[in-house]
């Protein structure tokens, strides 16, 4: 009986120490354009897939997500060829990272994401009484490593970059409408995306 009241009061001990370690949350905006834009130097290259991030965790061990969507729509000023754009492009990311200290003011981190993808694209003709419509869709997902470097100001932010080795594979359809004429294809699609590290994140914790 003894044996098992010490196992249970271990037990409880460690499920306590556990409650008593903070959870810590942060937010991470990526500010490489504002500050290429500041500096004059077009950061409209420089940015990676996510605009924001999210993490939560204790110690070293950290839950992460990221975020980003594009919706774009555009028409000619010249009316006599009417030629309507619109694309949409939705990303997320999921994964998780592990944190190494190096000083006092860098550390390290390295981890895996998971990511889903989906766009769609479409352009549309008016430029005489028979209509085209070209429309693209497709549905990726995949995920790789991730590593990075983190500069600490605080206890409450700290700037980081990284970068990452991503496989994604995509699937969707094309579809061509022009008067009676229907035409359709499958798209299949394997790409492996290095992503180096030229994106700053700005990061906050609370």
């Amino acid at each position: 009986m003894k044996t098992y009241l010490c196992c249970l009061l271990c037990v409880c001990c460690f499920a306590l120490q556990g409650l008593a370690q903070k959870r810590t949350t942060e937010l991470g905006l990526n500010v490489t354009t504002t500050l290429a834009g500041f500096f004059n130097s077009g950061g409209e290259t420089l940015i990676d897939p996510y605009i924001i991030s999210l993490k939560t965790g204790r110690k070293n061990r950290f839950f992460r997500m990221g975020a980003t969507f594009k919706v774009k729509s555009s028409l000619p000023l010249d009316f006599s060829t009417i030629l309507l754009t619109k694309e949409q492009d939705y990303n997320i990311r999921l994964g998780f990272e592990r944190r190494v200290p190096i000083t006092k003011r860098f550390r390290m981190h390295w981890g895996v994401d998971f990511i889903v993808q989906y766009s769609l694209d479409s352009t549309e003709s008016r430029a005489n009484s028979n209509p085209i419509l070209f429309k693209t869709w497709e549905v990726g997902g995949g995920g790789g490593p991730i590593l990075g470097i983190a500069y600490i100001f605080n206890e409450k932010m700290y700037i980081s970059t990284e970068g990452a080795i991503y496989g994604v594979y995509r699937q969707g359809k094309a579809d061509l409408f022009g008067g009676a004429t229907i035409e359709n294809r499958t798209l299949k699609s394997f790409v492996l995306n290095p992503i180096i590290p030229n994106s700053l994140y700005f990061n906050f914790s609370f």
